[in-house]
């Protein structure tokens, strides 16, 4: 499995001035998903970014799960942990960093749980191959990563999410 980890970029957000810029990366890894009722769907990913810069990150979720029909719904708690390079790289801010921007102290946070929070979906199945699905979610940013300079003087403790997939599926003979 690959995930997208967006970027922290200057242009457009002149708070960040100074700052280091952290890339875009993919993150690449592996799950487990276990169904312990016909219900509750338990997750826990493990991830890695292709950088040098970045860290390890572990997602874990459990979600009430309810098939209508061709509708599947579905949501419950998120958590996220992160190791103390990739929340050095993302949550960070060095000395040069504090004096280039002169709005934040320097911060070096340690690996730790880094957000809470909630999500949920709603899928549509057109027909055996082709799936769309709607979701959304919010995490705080907690530990480390919410004391950091950069959430709590120049962003927001509180991420919010929104977005839509198509999916099709295959089979192999």
């Amino acid at each position: 499995m690959v995930h997208y980890q967006g970027g922290r970029y200057l242009s457009g957000n002149p708070e960040l001035h100074g700052l280091h810029k952290v890339p875009w990366t993919l993150q690449g890894g592996g799950f487990v998903e276990l169904w312990p009722t016909g219900h509750i769907r338990a997750r826990a990913e493990l991830v890695h970014g292709f950088r040098s810069a970045d860290g390890f990150a572990a997602y874990f979720s459990i979600d009430w799960v309810e098939r209508l029909g061709k509708w599947t719904l579905s949501g419950g708690p998120r958590f996220s942990l992160e190791d103390t390079k990739d929340m050095r790289t993302r949550f960070g801010v060095t000395f040069e960093d504090a004096l280039n921007n002169g709005f934040v102290s320097p911060y070096r946070p340690n690996g730790g749980l880094s957000g809470a929070g909630l999500a949920a979906a709603a899928s549509y199945q057109w027909n055996d191959q082709w799936a769309a699905t709607g979701y959304g979610g919010y995490q705080r940013l907690i530990g480390d990563a919410g004391k950091s300079p950069i959430v709590t003087h120049l962003g927001s403790r509180d991420e919010f999410s929104l977005g839509a997939r198509l999916s099709y599926s295959f089979g192999v003979n």
